[in-house]
């Protein structure tokens, strides 16, 4: 019997596996004391699949979340949010990974690939 790709990648398990939940979480617990003067929001886009791929899975293909630690006055905020990409939209719709990743590539045939927004923020208004 074939595996899911989830029991055999590392970089599907643990802090590593597939999430779907966005979500804010205001006055986190400090351990401690942050400095007055430590103020402002420190962002991270990287790679965090919301599905399990349907093919083999390379850590760069997960969907891009950003996070957000907001500290000022003493106290600090966390949020996330997943970057809406196409391809997010359609599995979302679909309830389940539709997209294999770069371990996947067939040369006989036109790759589908998904831009999976994980790379860079950038500030726009």
């Amino acid at each position: 019997m074939a595996r899911r790709e989830s029991e055999v990648n590392a970089f599907l398990q643990g802090n590593f596996a597939p999430w779907r939940m966005e979500g804010v979480a205001e006055d986190l617990e400090v351990t401690g004391r942050i400095p007055q003067e430590l103020a402002g929001t420190y962002y991270r886009n990287g790679p965090n699949p919301a599905f399990e791929p349907p093919g083999r899975y390379h850590w760069f293909d997960g969907d891009g979340m950003i996070h957000a630690i907001t500290l000022g006055d003493g106290r600090a905020h966390y949020r996330n949010r997943y970057v809406l990409s196409a391809g997010l939209k359609e599995e979302r719709a679909a309830g389940r990974g539709l997209f294999s990743g770069l371990l996947d590539i067939d040369p006989s045939e036109a790759p589908r690939f998904k831009n999976t927004g994980n790379t860079n923020i950038v500030w726009h208004a």
